[in-house]
């Protein structure tokens, strides 16, 4: 997972609110599962949300 995100560019003054960033997804080795998996919190709100999927090596969904 490191790998999928070392060319991001984590510099806060590079990213302004309501920018997007697109990060992909990189096939896993034969036989293997990925989770990939993400969260947000809302401070004004105070509400906060998480999910994930598991996807087999040939990127196909399995469950999430």
């Amino acid at each position: 997972m490191v790998d999928d995100t070392d060319n991001c560019n984590h510099h806060p003054m590079n990213i302004r609110h309501g920018d997007t960033i697109f990060i992909g997804w990189k096939k896993s080795q034969e036989g293997w599962v990925k989770l990939n998996c993400d969260g947000a919190y809302k401070d004004t709100l105070e509400l906060a949300g998480c999910g994930g999927l598991l996807r087999d090596s040939d990127g196909r969904w399995l469950t999430g």
